[in-house]
Formats: structure tokens, sequence, C-alpha cells
């Protein structure tokens, strides 16, 4: 590096699994070029995932794969990054991105642009049927985003995590008293948006699921519910009945149902092994 030269911001995908064997390989084959390092944590997966994420590995360098017993383990891996020039790309097993684009984005992200924004979020369209290259379901905008690149270039630290980026208390730099956080969606539609993805959130995602079982409780929905609703979830659980997540079904439905027709983002179900 010459003197003067500002060393280039990082991309390091953080991927949190647990039972994820449909979509996980095409999940993170999406991001890879996109990616410097993607270090996976596998949250005890008990159906095909875990063997999926070893041959995925033993194929792609950049790609590494880590057996967690508790999801906070995802977010100590990534407090070390803090005051570094990383973005940390968080990607969950059923979000598909757009490979050409997330690439030539995180591109832009290494050579500095956005450098003063500490979160961005994508376009966004949540999924609830597909078939060939053709997807269907509600788009972010008007529905709540999911997707998101954290700067850590503008963190002393963030630690006590429940998972990756999720609690705990972030500690921003000098000067940052109210962190910047910009929506991609302000400013493409998902058409044309260079940062952009397929949620399969209202689709099976495990052949350990059955049809029409609900939407999948997140890790926070678990966290944030009352003892009671805690209980009443086990119990429905072990009579097979699986409790939707609440905050899904309220945010990630809203406006118009829609059908995109795009076959940039390959997407493929993974086959029995």
């Amino acid at each position: 590096m010459s003197l003067g030269a500002v060393e280039q911001f990082r991309v390091i995908g953080i991927v949190l699994v647990r039972n994820e064997d449909f979509y996980v390989e095409t999940s993170i084959k999406n991001i890879v070029d996109a990616c410097d390092e993607i270090q996976v944590f596998d949250h005890r997966s008990t159906d095909r995932t875990t063997s999926i994420l070893k041959a995925l590995a033993a194929r792609e360098p950049k790609v590494s794969v880590r057996t967690i017993r508790s999801p906070e383990e995802s977010h100590q891996a990534i407090e070390k990054y803090a005051g570094t020039r990383t973005w940390i790309f968080a990607v969950d097993g059923d979000e598909i991105y757009d490979p050409v684009r997330t690439q030539e984005f995180c591109d832009e992200l290494r050579g500095g642009k956005y450098s003063e924004v500490f979160q961005l979020r994508g376009n966004v369209l949540h999924v609830d049927e597909w078939s060939g290259s053709e997807y269907k379901g509600f788009l972010a905008p008007p529905s709540r985003a999911m997707n998101k690149l954290f700067n850590f270039s503008l963190l002393k630290s963030w630690e006590g995590g429940f998972e990756r980026l999720h609690g705990g208390t972030p500690v921003y730099v000098d000067g940052i008293e109210r962190p910047k956080r910009h929506a991609i969606s302000d400013d493409f539609s998902f058409e044309d948006s260079p940062f952009r993805c397929l949620h399969m959130v209202f689709l099976r995602r495990s052949s350990k699921e059955k049809t029409g079982q609900g939407t999948r409780l997140n890790i926070a929905d678990n966290v944030s519910a009352r003892f009671g609703e805690r209980l009443r979830r086990k119990l429905l659980g072990v009579l097979g009945i699986r409790s939707s997540s609440p905050g899904k079904l309220k945010n990630y439905r809203l406006g118009d149902r829609v059908t995109v027709i795009d076959p940039v983002f390959r997407v493929t179900q993974s086959k029995e092994l």
C-alpha cells in the first residue's frame, strides 16, 4: 500500500442458520463473490443443513462453518470487528440476493461509498409462492425490509447481543450521537435496486417442516415473549403445532401482492443428499 493510501473496507458475511436445507446453499452461493469471507453459524440443525454447509465450505475457500449451541455466539464472533473498516453483512438461510448486483454494490462499499452510514437496508420481496423465475409476494417498501449491512468502522464496541446484530449495547465513535441509517429502497425500485433480495419467509425452509405449518418464529420472537406465551408455544410444539411469528405476519405482508419475474436470482432447492 502506498503512503497516504486509505485502507479499503472489507465485507464479511455473517450467516446464522438452523434447519434451512431448502435454500441455504443458494443463499450462500449468491453472496460468495460479494464478500471477502463468509462465516456461517449453524445453530444445532437437525435436517440436512449441516451436511450441505460442510460440502459448500469444502468447495468455497471463503466459507467457514461453525456449530454453535446458542445464538449469542454469532454476535460474540463479530465484536472484534468494532473500530475496523469492515461492513458486516447479515444473511439468513431464507434470503436470496441478486448475485451480480450485490457484488457490484459491495465493491462500491469497499471503495468507501456510504462510509458515513452505520446501517444500510435494501429492497426486498417477501415471497409466498415461486416457480421457475417467477416470484410472488409483498414488496418492501411498503412492507418492512429485513436485509442489513452494518458499518463497524463507526463503532467502539458492541457487546451483549442475543444474536448477531440484535440486542446488546452499541457504542459509537466520538462525534456520533445518532448513527445514520439509510434505506436503498428510498432511491430505487426493486427492479432497479443495487441491493435487493428475495425473502422466502412464507415458504417451507426445511425438510423437517410440514406444509402449512405456519411462518417460523424469529429468535427475537422468543426473546421478547412473556413467560406464559413461551410456555404456550412449547406445549403446542409438543403436540406438533408451531406458532407463527406475529411480527412477520404483521410487517411482511403490507401493500399489494405482486409478481416479479427475474432469472438472475437463480433460486434452486437443495436436493436430497
